[in-house]
C-alpha cells in the first residue's frame, strides 16, 4: 500500500510540473470500427492490460474523493493504447495520462498493478532492462506515456482571517494513516486542508510560477509545483524537492519537509587513489589535473613524456642527428644518430672503455666521456626504494644519495619501451669504485640481449636491430 501512495503522489507532482513541460499529445488514428468498452470496477484491470484487452472502469481517488476512469482501448499500430483520468476532470479543468505501451512495459505494470491489489509490492521491478521503484513512473520517463490537456486552478487570494488550527497531533508517512477530519498527511502530521493549512503554507512555501524559481540545491535547478487538498478545497505551491522521488536534491543536500537542505562541499576524497586516475584530491574534491610542457597524467602524477619534438632530444652534440620517436605519446623516445665524420664516427672519437680514456674532470659514463652533470642533463636518474649501499663505510639509502647527484630522477617503468621485453626501461646500478663517484643510476633499455623482443639485441643499453 506504501507503494500505492508513492504512485499517487508521483502522478499528482507530474501533473503539477506539466503544465509548462509537456505538450498535449497529437491524435492518432482510431481503428476501422469504434471499439466498445465496459464500464465496470477495477478488479480485473490488471489481467486486461496484460492481454490487451478493450476496458474500461472506475476507481475513487484516495485524496480527492473523485471517481475517474481508466480505458484500455486496445492495440493501435502494435501499441497498446490506455488512458487514464487525472484528478480536478470536473468543471475546473482536466488532466488525462495517455500511454502506448510496448508489450514488455505493459506487461511489467500489470503485473505491478496485480502486485498492488496483493499487497505484495517488489522493491525493483525491470523496465526495458533496467530497475526502478515504479515502472509507471519509468513510463513517463522513457516516454510511453504522457500528461496532456492540464488546466491548474488558480492559487487562491490569502485571507487575512483564518480559521484556528489544521494538523492533528498523530504523526503519519503517508495519507493511509490519516482519517477524517484529517484525512492527509502533510509535513509528517494528520492534517486538514482549510485557510489554516493555506496560510501556513503561504507562510513557509513559495507559490505562484513555480517553474521560474530557481533553486540552489535543486537536481532540476528550480523550483516544482504541488498541491494538497479535499472535498474540492486545493492550496497550490511551490517545492523544491519530494523526497527519493520524481524531484530529487543535488548530492550532498536532504529533502527535508520540501526544501533541500544541506551544503554542495561535501568530501569526495582524502587521498588521490580516492579519485579518478586523471585527478588529484585537493581539500577533499576531486580535482582535474593539468599538466604543463611536456607530460603526461600517469597515475594522479604529471610524469615527463620522452619527448614531444626533436628540439626535447638535443644532446647538445653537433655530430649526431636528434629524432623524437612518436612525439608527445607514451611511446614517444629520443634517437641521437651519429653523424659520419671523414669515415671517422663520433663514437669512436668520444668513446672509452675505462676513466683513464677521460680527461681529470670527466668519467666513463655510458661510454662516454661525461661530467656527472653532463650525464644526468642526458638521463633520467633512477634508484631502488629500500636499497642500502655502502659508500666509504658509510651506509646510504639507494634514493637518498641519488637525490645529492641529480633532481632528474625518473620511475624507469614509466618511460615506454616498444622494443622491450617487460615494456619499459629498467634502473641500472653502474659500480665505479671511486671515492668522490663510486657509481651511477640511470634508466636504460636492457643489460642483456634477453631483455630485448625477438629480432632485436642489446646494444649500448638500448634494444636495436642487429
Amino acid at each position: 500500500m506504501k507503494k500505492f501512495l508513492l504512485l499517487i503522489t508521483i502522478l499528482i507532482l507530474i501533473v503539477g510540473c506539466g503544465q509548462q513541460q509537456i505538450q498535449p499529445t497529437q491524435p492518432i488514428s482510431k481503428p476501422s470500427e469504434p471499439i466498445k468498452t465496459e464500464v465496470t470496477d477495477c478488479s480485473r484491470y490488471s489481467d486486461k492490460l496484460d492481454l490487451c484487452e478493450p476496458f474500461s472502469c472506475e476507481f475513487q481517488h484516495p485524496i480527492t474523493g473523485e471517481m475517474l476512469e481508466k480505458r484500455i482501448i486496445g492495440l493501435i499500430n502494435g501499441k497498446c493504447r490506455y488512458t487514464e483520468e487525472m484528478p480536478g476532470s470536473g468543471k475546473t479543468g482536466s488532466g488525462i495520462v495517455d500511454c502506448e505501451y510496448s508489450e514488455s512495459v505493459r506487461r511489467v505494470i500489470a503485473q505491478f498493478q496485480r502486485d498492488i491489489d496483493n499487497n505484495q509490492v517488489k522493491t525493483l521491478y525491470t523496465v526495458n532492462g533496467k530497475q526502478v521503484q515504479n515502472p509507471m513512473q519509468e513510463a513517463l520517463n522513457i516516454g510511453q506515456c504522457t500528461i496532456s490537456d492540464i488546466k491548474h486552478i488558480p492559487l487562491p487570494e490569502r485571507t487575512p482571517e483564518l480559521e484556528m488550527g489544521f494538523k492533528s497531533n498523530k504523526p503519519c508517512k503517508s495519507i493511509l494513516e490519516c482519517l477524517r477530519p484529517t484525512p492527509l498527511c502533510f509535513e509528517g502530521y494528520c492534517v486538514t486542508a482549510n485557510d489554516a493549512l493555506k496560510e501556513y503554507i503561504y507562510d513557509n512555501y513559495e507559490y505562484g510560477n513555480c517553474l521560474s524559481k530557481t533553486c540552489e540545491g535543486c537536481e532540476k535547478g528550480n523550483l516544482q509545483l504541488a498541491s494538497i487538498g479535499q472535498d474540492g478545497y486545493r492550496i497550490e505551491y511551490c517545492i523544491e524537492c519530494s523526497g527519493d522521488h520524481v524531484f530529487r536534491c543535488k548530492q550532498g543536500y536532504e529533502c527535508v519537509k520540501g526544501k533541500c537542505i544541506g551544503s554542495p562541499s561535501i568530501s569526495e576524497c582524502n587521498i588521490h587513489s580516492d579519485c579518478a586516475t586523471t585527478q588529484i584530491c585537493q581539500n577533499n574534491q576531486c580535482t582535474e589535473l593539468q599538466c604543463t610542457g611536456c607530460r603526461t597524467i600517469i597515475n594522479h602524477q604529471c610524469l615527463p613524456l620522452g619527448c614531444c619534438s626533436d628540439s626535447d632530444c638535443d644532446d647538445e652534440n653537433p655530430n649526431t642527428e636528434d629524432k623524437c620517436i612518436s612525439p608527445a605519446t607514451a611511446d614517444s623516445h629520443c634517437v641521437n644518430n651519429l653523424i659520419e665524420l671523414d669515415n671517422v664516427t663520433q663514437e669512436e672519437e668520444s668513446s672509452c672503455t675505462s676513466d683513464a680514456d677521460c680527461s681529470d674532470n670527466k668519467y666513463c659514463l655510458a661510454r662516454s666521456c661525461l661530467t656527472i652533470e653532463e650525464f644526468y642533463s642526458q638521463n633520467f636518474g633512477c634508484c631502488e626504494q629500500g636499497v642500502t649501499i655502502t659508500i666509504n663505510e658509510v651506509d646510504y639509502s639507494d634514493c637518498g644519495f641519488m637525490a645529492t647527484l641529480t633532481s632528474n630522477m625518473m620511475d624507469c617503468l614509466q618511460i615506454s619501451c616498444p622494443n622491450c621485453v617487460q615494456g619499459s626501461q629498467r634502473c641500472v646500478a653502474h659500480p665505479k669504485g671511486l671515492a668522490d663517484l663510486p657509481f651511477y643510476n640511470c634508466c636504460v633499455e636492457c643489460i642483456r640481449n634477453t631483455h630485448c623482443k625477438q629480432g632485436y639485441v642489446c646494444e649500448n643499453r638500448m634494444c636495436v636491430t642487429p
